[in-house]
């Protein structure tokens, strides 16, 4: 029987090199260094676009829980929504005044700049040091919640300035006072529920829950009164017969 030639046995593959890391770990990066806040605006448009709209709805009180879930980190949006809305505030406040000196010749529309400013405090003011005092209310009562999420939580809140402040662009009283009541709900309900929520899970007391809220509660129905004699009460200058 002849002799078969034998194939040589197949060599073992040589094992794959590691994969090598692409990104560094933003976590471990000093404070000093850009890579250490990557990790606060790694969100793409969909994560922004989705947490704006759940913010729209008054008693959503799952923000904390699902929509941005532990672990997530997100001062992208919450500064955009911000800057966002104090721009809104100043130009649209100033159409609406526009808009009821076209319709009511009796007035006469003189701009007014200094209402920029005016949005621009309020609103960095507010979303600075209102998340700062709720987490540290709890901290102080030895209640842990995450303060970069409570940023989260109170600058995606802001969101519904802005479609509020279009609707306010109509030139009747009733309908502002109306949105002011709106804004006052929408801000107030979504914040207090979801803050209600997550410190009831980390144990927060009953009592420091309901000052808290309150608070909350007290400190923006001042800023909706300010969102409407600041920017949405008529300062026309009455034209002379």
């Amino acid at each position: 029987m002849p002799d078969t030639p034998m194939t040589p046995a197949a060599e073992p593959a040589a094992p794959a090199a590691p994969a090598t890391e692409d990104k560094k770990n933003t976590f471990s990066a000093p404070f000093y260094k850009i890579e250490f806040y990557q990790q606060y605006f790694d969100v793409d448009t969909a994560d922004v676009g989705s947490r704006i709209l759940h913010a729209l709805l008054p008693y959503r009180p799952n923000f904390l829980t699902t929509v941005v879930p532990p672990g997530a980190l997100d001062l992208y949006g919450p500064f955009w929504v911000s800057t966002t809305v104090i721009f809104v505030l100043f130009a649209i406040g100033n159409l609406a005044h526009s808009i009821k000196a076209f319709a009511d010749p009796n007035y006469e529309f003189v701009p007014d700049f200094t209402t920029l400013p005016w949005a621009a405090t309020t609103i960095y003011l507010y979303i600075l040091l209102v998340p700062l005092a709720v987490w540290g209310i709890f901290r102080y009562f030895d209640t842990k919640l995450s303060l970069v999420r409570l940023y989260s939580l109170i600058g995606y809140g802001l969101s519904v300035f802005i479609p509020i402040s279009i609707i306010c662009v109509l030139p009747w009283e009733i309908v502002k006072w109306v949105c002011t009541g709106v804004l006052f709900l929408i801000t107030t309900l979504f914040m207090t529920s979801n803050i209600w929520v997550a410190a009831s899970a980390a144990g927060a007391r009953s009592t420091i829950l309901l000052s808290v809220c309150g608070g909350l509660a007290a400190i923006n129905a001042g800023i909706a009164l300010l969102f409407k004699f600041v920017f949405f009460t008529y300062k026309s200058v009455i034209v002379a017969p």
